[in-house]
């Protein structure tokens, strides 16, 4: 078991200028990830700002893995709304940096009860009154791309917000208060529908809780989009206002151009890959952290890095879904929560099914030989291999 003494000697250790040995050092820290913050404070001496710099990849780090298998938690519920806000709680208390645990169904809780304390009457529009006349929320329009745009507990403290981060709040406040506010996935925006003695109503919460009449509506934008009348009577679920959220927290980073964000942009589209991935989201949680993206397509010549031979990109398998009817003798030991690869051996009439982590790219050249290549593929002028409609067997042919 690894002894948290060990701490102090391995931030000290940090201060080596070999890139391998910080790595080394980083990954040893990891161990201690969830008890590294209490235990810093015994730290005798003063961090210097590559050490403190080395940890916040530590604590990054952990962050993701923590997302990772939280993230499938939601998938399991069965009420739109709680699906809604447990994705959302994940999300924001992942970009306030695992800082506010908890606190955003408090802030939620808190304004239902503000709300209950003034006024008499339950309505969806005297709570569009409230949270955007009264709690002064509205859209940001001077930081709109700013990723805390995003997170319901930033949105809710600085009281500004993107049009579906405020929209969330005015759902899941009014949910609270037993009412049936549902979202309306409007092209370039997004609203609220809501029902007024009988008649259904729109209300814009990026402009100040602003109520809009669905005729208005379609005179404004029918030239503009057609089938308008299906958009505003279909409900967004909450898997749809998810990928929403997950696009706008990528469009966000990739809008900074920070190359040090590249890795967060990859963790979000992860994210929403589960999200419509069926095969996935029924992976259990321990393989979801370990899931990779295939490195290969069809067609990519490989090797493999153990056994050294050469191959031919087949098929692709995401999640290894196959390997168990795979005859003995294949990888079956290694995760089943990365990329498997249908490959034909060089020089052989043999075909093996490989885990994306024994293989590497070949850049050889060479001719590929094997008796299957004319089967599975059309060779390009360029020595490309271009895979054809030829299926791969299932295990049963």
């Amino acid at each position: 078991m690894a002894d948290a003494k060990q701490i102090p000697l391995l931030l000290k250790l940090l201060d080596d200028d070999s890139p391998q040995v910080q790595d080394q050092i980083i990954r040893q820290l990891f161990v201690f990830a969830p008890v590294l913050k209490k235990e810093l404070k015994s730290v005798l001496f003063t961090l210097n700002s590559n050490q403190r710099k080395c940890l916040d990849q530590v604590f990054q780090q952990y962050r993701n893995v923590c997302l990772k298998k939280v993230w499938p938690s939601w998938f399991v519920l069965t009420n739109d709304y709680d699906r809604l806000e447990k994705a959302l709680t994940i999300l924001s208390e992942y970009l306030t940096q695992g800082e506010c645990e908890g606190r955003l169904s408090l802030l939620l809780d808190s304004l239902a009860d503000e709300y209950t304390a003034q006024y008499k009457t339950t309505s969806a529009k005297w709570l569009a009154h409230f949270l955007f006349k009264m709690k002064k929320l509205k859209g940001d329009e001077e930081d709109y791309y700013n990723p805390q745009n995003s997170n319901l507990i930033h949105v809710i403290r600085r009281k500004k917000g993107i049009p579906i981060s405020l929209a969330s709040i005015y759902m899941l406040v009014g949910r609270r208060l037993g009412l049936e506010i549902e979202g309306c996935h409007f092209p370039g925006h997004f609203l609220t529908r809501i029902y007024c003695n009988g008649r259904r109503m729109f209300v814009d919460c990026f402009n100040g809780g602003q109520m809009l009449e669905e005729k208005d509506i379609v005179y404004l934008q029918d030239n503009i989009f057609d089938g308008i009348d299906n958009i505003l009577a279909e409900r967004a679920d909450a898997k749809t206002m998810v990928r929403r959220f997950l696009a706008n927290i990528i469009h966000a980073y990739q809008l900074q151009e920070d190359e040090t964000l590249e890795p967060q942009i990859e963790l979000f589209k992860e994210l929403d890959m589960w999200v419509v991935d069926s095969h996935i989201a029924n992976l259990h949680p321990n393989d979801l952290i370990q899931y990779r993206r295939p490195l290969f397509n069809p067609g990519h010549l490989v090797r493999h890095k153990k056994l050294g031979y050469r191959g031919i990109i087949v098929e692709v398998d995401e999640t290894g879904l196959k390997m168990d009817q795979w005859q003995p003798g294949s990888e079956i030991l290694s995760r089943r929560s990365q990329p498997w690869y249908h490959v034909l051996v060089d020089g052989s009439d043999q075909a093996t099914y490989v885990a994306q982590n024994n293989l590497t790219r070949d850049s050889s050249n060479k001719i590929f030989n094997h008796p299957l290549v004319s089967y599975f593929f059309n060779q390009a002028g360029n020595g490309e291999y271009i895979r054809n409609e030829n299926p791969w067997p299932d295990a049963d042919f």
